[in-house]
């Protein structure tokens, strides 16, 4: 971007305006306009079979998605799911005083909100069931990622060598192809060249959705991403249309999450053939 070079850090001067809101993985998002009503991601949901429920209605328009109460905006939707400690629904009224437009959650967050006795007289409450397995075709349907067609994604899975692939590929097509590059890894995400701190492998599903959307709003071509078996296994990659994949190898590595060698590469082959 007008001479800066990859890894420098993003800056107010260097990207003003409204295209970013925060300077690392989970606080960037896309510029939006006016967002989905209600009845719209209620019908997204029933389209997802997330047996969607309106609880309370809202009146106002969702304009972003956020699973962590101290990352919500103006306008988000709330998404409460069980946690490996606490459920997200605990945390409702952050997310209320934030400026959350609606809550979606599960009968155990219905329950814990409404033990709370929160006032929420202008936020939505949907309830739902299996809404991990909806979330990033949810977040990729409000932050209109997949809406960007010249925005190629190039996927890397395997258990060594995937921070290496990704930097070779971002390289290439920005030193040959001459096109604006993004780059989602282990070390960094790059956004046409400005480094945005990552703090795991594969942000969350809706981390990856804002960023996406993010990259096509400022007209990078082609995109790598770091695909871990976590990212994988914890549905952090749902929703992502891939022009291609790659998996570089396989080793013993991570069988504390999946139990075998049989069933690490089947949640590597996934990326492959989804």
């Amino acid at each position: 971007m007008n001479g800066e070079q990859p890894g420098e850090k993003l800056s107010d001067e260097a990207m003003p305006g409204e295209e970013l809101f925060g300077k690392d993985a989970q606080n960037l998002r896309p510029r939006l306009t006016t967002g989905y009503p209600l009845d719209t991601l209620i019908q997204k949901l029933q389209n997802l079979e997330a047996q969607p429920h309106l609880a309370l209605s809202g009146s106002r328009n969702v304009t972003g998605i956020s699973m962590d109460s101290r990352s919500v905006r103006e306008g988000d939707l709330y998404v409460a799911l069980p946690g490996a400690k606490t459920h997200g629904a605990s945390f409702a009224a952050a997310a209320v005083a934030a400026g959350a437009a609606g809550i979606l959650t599960d009968a155990q967050g219905q329950r814990i909100i409404a033990e709370a006795h929160l006032d929420l007289a202008d936020t939505a409450l949907i309830i739902g069931t299996d809404l991990r397995r909806v979330l990033g075709s949810l977040a990729a349907f409000i932050y209109g990622s997949n809406d960007y067609p010249q925005l190629q994604r190039f996927a890397v899975t395997g258990t060594n060598g995937k921070t290496t692939t990704t930097y070779m590929l971002e390289s290439v097509f920005r030193a040959a192809l001459g096109v604006k590059t993004g780059l989602v890894g282990t070390i960094q995400i790059l956004i046409d060249g400005v480094s945005i701190p990552s703090a795991m492998t594969t942000p969350e599903s809706v981390h990856v959705h804002a960023l996406l959307s993010l990259m096509g709003q400022r007209g990078v071509r082609c995109a790598a991403m770091e695909v871990s078996s976590h990212a994988i296994d914890y549905r952090r990659v749902d929703g992502v249309r891939y022009a291609m994949s790659g998996f570089t190898n396989l080793t013993q590595d991570h069988l504390d999450l999946h139990g075998g060698m049989e069933e690490y590469f089947d949640s590597k082959s996934t990326a492959v053939h989804p």
